[in-house]
């Protein structure tokens, strides 16, 4: 027989049942989080371990439960044990006993199970994943200056520090580890997984205490990389901050030349690839740090994950020019859209003309409308009044502000005319939308 050491966190969640995603912390959450926490302490329930099978988010969860209650779950780090652990009793749950408390805001419990030796090379609980067909893909997110810095770190750590630590500067140490910890903060990757474990271990086995206490961050950047607050800044700020950055905007608008500015079908095609990613994975491109929580825990090479992003970045991207929200569609929602916006082209009669669609087609190249003839986000009003206008005038509409209006679902075009004349001012472009509706 053996003890194996377990960590239970996800306390400050089990603490506060109606917590709802995105929610914000609150020093009320934080004291009913410090309560269960000095409740275990003091109590030392049984603990409980089971899979969650409500869990849709994490399919591999095991939650710990104490006394007819969730008090969390088991860490990530510390799952495959578990589970390897449950298979080996054969039962569907099993019994720990509490062994340490960390009170605190977002605290955890350490159990311990007593159990048969378990064989050495235990196979892992989540299948291993084919992932060679976004190796492959050509387009990746255009590295950052953080990964950069993370894998010069690493680099340097391995090859350089590491293998001789009682030989080490210490201070040296610290430099490439904090070096490191700040490029590994937004990488969630297999091998950023796998070289945190890796020093962390290192650190540990060595002799001087100094030296081990290095262990610390790492240890505490393991266990918070995927919380609620490191996801949602991940999801909010790093993910807008990429999405912003003139590497990815260069990425994006090359995206739309090899499409051909039809940013729909562009979008039909980043989704006919995305269906194809593992666990049904698609359907929660909704919810980005669902979808990063799930890719990290899917131990996703680093290649493979900077193909994913790339694709859920240009589909972000896209969907905002098309005003349209970030959500699963079917086939069927791209016929439907194209259909209803036919029909309500038609219905304005010359707009759907033989002449009307080469103006269209032009202001699709000029990138003024999409292929579904909307206005894309970067047309401003002032340049959709000076195409309604051109436009009207060609094709003899009398009610040229009425029937743009309904088509854009904007409105006050008049307006938008007006302004432009007391200004005496031409929209930017003008000269491109003149050109169009040449003859």
């Amino acid at each position: 027989m053996s003890e194996y050491r377990i960590k239970i966190s996800g306390v400050h969640y089990g603490a506060n049942g109606d917590f709802v995603a995105g929610q914000k912390d609150t020093e009320a959450m934080h004291e009913r989080t410090r309560e269960l926490l000095s409740w275990v302490d003091n109590e030392r329930p049984i603990v409980v371990l089971a899979p969650d099978y409500s869990n849709h988010i994490h399919k591999n969860a095991i939650m710990a439960r104490a006394q007819g209650r969730r008090i969390g779950r088991v860490a990530f780090e510390c799952v495959d044990l578990a589970w390897g652990l449950l298979r080996q009793s054969g039962q569907p749950m099993m019994l720990a006993a509490v062994t340490e408390v960390a009170i605190q805001d977002h605290g955890f419990v350490m159990v311990t199970v007593d159990a048969d030796d378990l064989p050495a090379a235990q196979s892992p609980v989540t299948p291993e994943i084919e992932w060679g067909e976004w190796l492959s893909q050509e387009l990746k997110l255009p590295r950052s200056e953080q990964l950069e810095k993370e894998q010069e770190a690493a680099f340097v750590l391995e090859k350089k520090f590491l293998p001789h630590l009682s030989e080490t500067s210490i201070d040296k140490l610290k430099i490439y580890l904090n070096l490191w910890l700040e490029g590994g903060s937004h990488d969630l990757s297999r091998e950023a997984r796998q070289k945190r474990s890796a020093y962390i271990e290192c650190l540990e086995a060595a002799p001087d205490k100094d030296v081990r206490l290095l262990a610390k961050p790492l240890k505490e950047q393991r266990a918070r990389i995927c919380e609620r607050a490191p996801l949602d800044e991940h999801a909010t700020a790093w993910w807008k901050e990429r999405m912003e950055s003139l590497e990815v905007q260069q990425m994006w608008q090359r995206w739309r030349v090899k499409n051909n500015n039809k940013l729909w079908l562009g979008l039909q095609r980043i989704d006919a690839l995305l269906r194809q990613l593992p666990g049904e994975l698609y359907n929660d491109i909704s919810q980005l740090d669902v979808v990063l929580s799930r890719l990290y825990y899917m131990n996703t090479p680093l290649d493979a994950f900077q193909a994913i992003l790339a694709q859920l970045m240009l589909r972000d991207l896209t969907c905002r020019e098309l005003g349209i929200e970030m959500r699963p569609m079917t086939d069927e929602d791209f016929e439907q859209s194209h259909a209803q916006q036919m029909e309500l082209l038609e219905a304005t009669g010359p707009l759907a003309t033989e002449q009307a669609m080469k103006y269209w087609k032009k202001l699709m190249e000029e990138k003024f409308v999409d292929e579904r003839f909307m206005l894309l986000e970067s047309t401003t009003r002032q340049q959709a009044m000076y195409i309604a206008e051109l436009f009207a005038e060609k094709m003899g509409i009398k009610t040229k502000w009425k029937t743009f209006e309904d088509l854009w679902g904007i409105n006050n075009l008049a307006q938008e005319k007006q302004k432009s004349t007391d200004l005496g001012k031409l929209p930017a472009r003008s000269n491109v939308i003149d050109k169009i509706f040449e003859d």
